[in-house]
């Protein structure tokens, strides 16, 4: 595929005009212990990436300041440097910013390794710990034992236990073996199950088939949660969602469709002040993909979109890819207010029939 001229981007408006951020996700790093064949950011032993942590102490400043009340700590496994995440949990909590972190549990091989680590971590402040476990994470190496210990004393510190979890389609008797090894551990956390996706290394080690992956239908995408979770990649980019993770576009030589700054070169303020398509990431934050492709159609558009995708990322990925995303993006911006006011139709539509997702997205009308 071609990549897009400079002529696809838009006009710069202010993100902040049209999404409410509330949330910002670190991927601190892109080194981890394990090399999961399902891992979306293709983490693993080589990775040699991590953010710079006095750099990112005044970026995080700078986001409580903008009003941004939750930051996520991730990876890569970002607990394999300890004392970083630590200071920089510490400094959240000095900001009145409520502090998660996700991990895959396999530093906790022993008892006296868990009650030291999360006990200083919740002093620090943390709010929540996202453990990764599922069939993928076990055959990649990852310990119930381990697992078990963690959640043991989130339990007994009071820090709020999360286990993330990653099902394939269809019965998937593996992910209900590992389900019931769960239950039967009788401790207390919360569960987050998401669905499997073709995206980073899964795209090459995990055959494209209903065995592993579910699609749904485009028309009955109608938001994308994710828009308005700020997120810095290993290399320091800023995305303005978490889809950043599975790839991006080029669009000229020194710019990608969803990098809106660097931690590196520019404040958060400023990456914010002035992004690229804002008007696109707005419209699939409120009415996703079947809004957007409504929009294209009305206007006479084929973006070349399948009628079936994974998530809204793919639909990101294969409208920015498409010749005619630089036509729409025009006439989007050409006829903005009226735009916009359709959009917002589409919202109290879909909202009247409990089909809205993203509540965290403002219109400048």
């Amino acid at each position: 595929m071609k990549p897009m001229t400079e002529a696809a981007t838009t006009p710069e408006k202010p993100l902040l005009s049209y999404i409410e951020v509330e949330r910002l996700m670190v991927l601190y790093t892109d080194k981890c212990d394990m090399a999961c064949e399902h891992c979306v950011a293709s983490a693993g032993p080589k990775g040699t990436r991590n953010i710079e942590p006095d750099i990112l102490s005044e970026r995080l400043m700078e986001a409580a300041e903008l009003g941004i009340q939750k930051i996520g700590f991730s990876g890569g496994e970002c607990l394999l440097y300890f004392e970083d995440i630590l200071r920089l949990v510490d400094e959240c909590q000095r900001w009145n910013i409520k502090c998660s972190i996700t991990t895959n549990g396999n530093w906790a091989q022993n008892d006296d390794i868990v009650a030291t680590r999360l006990s200083a971590l919740g002093k620090a402040g943390l709010h929540t710990l996202e453990i990764s476990y599922d069939y993928f994470h076990r055959r990649a190496g990852g310990s119930l034992r381990c697992v078990e210990r963690v959640i043991r004393e989130c339990n007994r510190l009071g820090i709020v236990a999360s286990l993330r979890m990653l099902r394939r389609a269809g019965a998937d008797p593996e992910f209900w073996t590992v389900e019931k090894e769960l239950r039967q551990l009788g401790l207390k956390y919360d569960r987050q199950i998401n669905s499997l996706r073709p995206y980073g290394r899964a795209a090459s080690t995990l055959p494209e088939t209903r065995v592993y992956y579910e699609k749904q239908p485009i028309d009955t995408i109608s938001g994308c949660d994710s828009l308005g979770v700020l997120t810095y990649m290993p290399n320091g980019d800023l995305r303005p969602c978490c889809g950043g993770i599975i790839g991006d576009v080029p669009t000229s030589d020194n710019a990608t469709f969803l990098r809106i700054g660097n931690i590196y070169k520019d404040t958060l303020r400023e990456s914010l002040s002035t992004v690229h398509n804002g008007q696109f990431f707005a419209i699939m934050a409120l009415v996703g993909p079947a809004g957007f492709t409504l929009l294209a159609r009305e206007h006479g558009i084929d973006l070349r979109v399948p009628n079936e995708v994974h998530s809204p990322c793919d639909v990101c990925m294969l409208a920015a890819h498409s010749p005619e995303f630089t036509e729409l993006m025009k006439i989007l911006d050409e006829n903005l207010e009226s735009v916009l006011k359709r959009v917002s139709a589409y919202q109290s539509i879909m909202d009247r029939w409990g089909l809205l997702r993203n509540t965290a997205v403002k219109l400048p009308v």
